[in-house]
């Protein structure tokens, strides 16, 4: 019978043909090391390249590798998610697959673990090598994260937690969802440890401008009430200007008068309607059947 394992790692593909082979050579000392059953996930992010060939190889290879392969591309939060959620050890690690973040640190994170008995351990980039508008997207996030959640600190995709915080995660379909909020809210006992991050040398980040741009946009919406209180401070900001006008109008212009209240009161209407109809279509996706995600193949 096979022993259960202790260590769950969990990795989220997307295209990531040239770099997963590497990822799992040097998994392999890293893992061994630790002296406890471990088990590999890889969730497929439905890959455009031939990942998915290439980690049905090294499952062939390795019996210690699962893989799930997602009907439709869902985002690396959501690919996580599936992987925690298949997880079957106690402790579980997530790590991306382009090697920006190199193995060989995760015993950082699980002895920082094991010395503060944090239930989720982050590991902090000392220096994050990426392209300039993603730091700037990722701090728009922080700042958003802070406002929403008064203990948030920092968060990263590299992190070691108690299996027991994906238990009662809810799985229905939200656009943009962020696995880290799913952990935060729970308010677990958390700590961080300062590690390495590399630049990317091969493959493509799924990280395009227009993408963050989106991502950050919708977080707005779906985990604050920022662009409700926007939109109540522009409407007072509205109604002030329009009474300003009004007034000069009618003390200089009066033919101008109408069309100046038109204009402001149209313009209300618009943003309200606007960000009403955005509210109610995510409130209709929170109750509808429709999940997350759907793994359409599985090598376990």
């Amino acid at each position: 019978m096979a022993t259960a394992p202790v260590y769950s790692v969990v990795v989220p593909v997307y295209n990531g043909s040239q770099t997963v082979v590497a990822l799992v050579d040097r998994l392999l000392p890293v893992l061994n090391k630790l002296q406890q059953p471990y088990e590999v996930i890889f969730v497929d992010d439905c890959s455009k390249d031939n990942s998915w060939q290439i980690l049905t190889q090294l499952q062939q290879q390795h019996n210690f590798i699962k893989l799930y392969q997602l009907q439709t591309n869902c985002g690396q939060h959501t690919a996580t998610l599936c992987g925690a959620l298949k997880a079957t050890g106690t402790t579980i690690i997530t790590i991306d697959d382009d090697l920006q973040i190199p193995p060989e640190e995760i015993s950082k994170l699980i002895e920082k673990k094991a010395e503060t008995g944090a239930q989720l351990v982050y590991g902090h980039f000392i220096k994050k090598q990426q392209r300039g508008y993603k730091n700037i997207g990722r701090g728009i996030l922080f700042f958003l994260l802070k406002r929403m959640l008064h203990d948030f600190t920092y968060a990263s995709s590299f992190k070691v937690f108690d299996s027991n915080l994906v238990a009662d995660i809810d799985t229905t379909y939200r656009q943009f969802y962020t696995f880290d909020v799913s952990l935060i809210l729970q308010k677990p006992k958390m700590a961080f440890v300062d590690v390495e991050h590399h630049t990317r040398t091969q493959g493509q980040s799924g990280y395009h401008f227009g993408y963050l741009v989106s991502f950050v946009a919708s977080f707005f919406i779906n985990y604050t009430q920022l662009p409700i209180k926007i939109l109540l401070y522009f409407g007072i900001l509205l109604g002030i200007c329009g009474f300003g006008l009004s007034v000069y109008c009618i003390a200089n212009s009066p033919n101008y008068f109408l069309p100046a209240v038109v204009l402001c009161c149209t313009g209300l209407i618009m943003i309200s309607l606007s960000l009403w109809a955005e509210y109610f279509a995510r409130y209709i996706q929170a109750n509808s059947p429709r999940q997350l995600f759907v793994v359409n193949q599985r090598a376990e």
